[in-house]
């Protein structure tokens, strides 16, 4: 039996948001971390995008296609169904054939999860499925089905890592026991100088003076994640003469886009389309481009929070809220939603505010304090660092990788035990 691993990564989305984002953190540990030589990375995700770009980045990894978002559009066509799972085994069998590795599999979501079993009894190894929001639906016949299925999806999972409490005791609700699932909170790396450039790049590109405040607010564009809500209340704080700017990064996933513009209200949807071109026509309607602008998506969100002042996020839901702790490590104080994700990491008055998700009026007050008032930002951004500090992205990662060689040595028993001491 070799000594080394070999770790096949499942990613459905191919865009990047905070799931993908920990997949990638875990996977460039695996890649740069000394402990972790041993291990040989191989990457499956649904096709070209920002996933797979960040993951050719990733030095002697690259990605295998195949089409794992049109599974839940396939589920019932069980010949297209059985046809992304065979896929599925094909790319890791050819990479089983090449060395006798042993082999372990991370699904970063449930759907690639439901791959995995698709595969029982095809190839008997371990699976570790990441779950990082929601899973339970909201209403009670989606629910009742939910709770049906989802006994066979957790089937074949060895073990499961979640970011909360909460997320526990739903994967506990549809049959996974308790000694299955680890917590591990999402982690964030720290950068030694967290001052905000008020002369980078991103003022640069955008004329952005100086003096000005800039607003951010990250994350996949969409009615949940409340950037129009953002949006509306920076419109109301410019109509003050306030000499702030909003930059909104993130793109829409396409394949989501007519349902969560089906989310808005009867006054949000008034405007036809996806949401990027709600979000256009706000901003247009009172021809404040230069003011509040669609950056797109941004490979690299530091050198944003590196000239931002201020970071919101008007989510409705979020089970943890990487990107607030993300602004919290850069020290900017922060304006979020009062959620179950955000409440562990932003306490009212002392790092940042918690408003209700769709109440402009509450956003717009607590950002017009901020903006004034420069030492409040600097006090509420040290008190979120000191916070931050507590969530050291060496220590998540390392989190990770000790339940990956806890499942290695279940399944593997004859994997070499100094090996094992190799990697601590």
């Amino acid at each position: 039996m070799t000594n080394r691993i070999l770790a096949v990564v499942i990613n459905d989305f191919p865009h990047i948001g905070g799931a993908e984002q920990v997949i990638l953190n875990v996977c460039r540990h695996i890649v740069t971390d000394p402990r972790y030589k041993t291990v040989t990375l191989r990457v499956i995700t649904s096709g070209p995008g920002a996933f797979d770009t960040a993951v050719s980045r990733i030095t002697g990894t690259h990605a295998d296609y195949v089409d794992l978002r049109s599974l839940k559009s396939n589920w019932f066509k069980p010949a297209a169904r059985r046809h992304i799972i065979e896929s599925v085994r094909i790319i890791i069998e050819k990479h089983r054939q090449t060395s006798d590795e042993p082999v372990i599999i991370l699904c970063n979501s449930l759907w690639s999860a439901v791959v995995v079993n698709g595969l029982a009894g095809k190839i008997e190894i371990p699976v570790i499925c990441a779950v990082h929001a929601d899973i339970a639906p909201k209403r009670m016949f989606k629910r009742a089905l939910f709770d049906l299925t989802g006994r066979f999806i957790v089937r074949n999972i060895s073990g499961w890592i979640t970011v909360s409490d909460s997320l526990s005791k739903q994967l506990q609700t549809i049959g996974v026991p308790d000694n299955r699932i680890r917590v591990i909170p999402n982690g964030v790396d720290l950068p030694a100088l967290f001052q905000v450039d008020k002369n980078g790049q991103w003022r640069a590109g955008f004329n952005i003076p100086s003096n000005a405040v800039v607003i951010l607010t990250a994350g996949r564009l969409a009615p949940d994640k409340g950037q129009h809500v953002v949006l509306e209340s920076v419109k109301a704080l410019l109509s003050e003469g306030l000499n702030i700017y909003l930059l909104i990064t993130g793109t829409e996933d396409a394949g989501h886009s007519s349902s969560q513009t089906a989310e808005l209200t009867e006054s949000e949807s008034a405007v036809s389309g996806a949401y990027t071109r709600i979000l256009q026509k706000m901003i247009q309607a009172e021809s404040l481009q230069k003011r509040i602008i669609l950056t797109g998506f941004v490979d690299d969100i530091h050198t944003v929070l590196n000239e931002s002042d201020i970071v919101v996020s008007a989510s409705r839901q979020e089970s943890f809220g990487l990107s607030v702790l993300e602004a919290m490590a850069f020290a900017r104080p922060v304006v979020v939603s009062d959620i179950g994700g955000h409440k562990r990491l932003v306490t009212y008055g002392v790092n940042g505010f918690r408003i209700d998700p769709d109440d402009i009026t509450g956003f717009t007050t607590a950002l017009r304090r901020l903006i004034k008032n420069a030492d409040l930002r600097g006090a509420m951004g040290h008190a979120g660092r000191r916070i931050a500090e507590n969530y050291d992205n060496n220590v998540t990662m390392n989190q990770w990788m000790e339940f990956i060689f806890e499942h290695v040595a279940i399944r593997y028993p004859e994997f070499s035990a100094d090996e094992r001491q190799c990697q601590e």
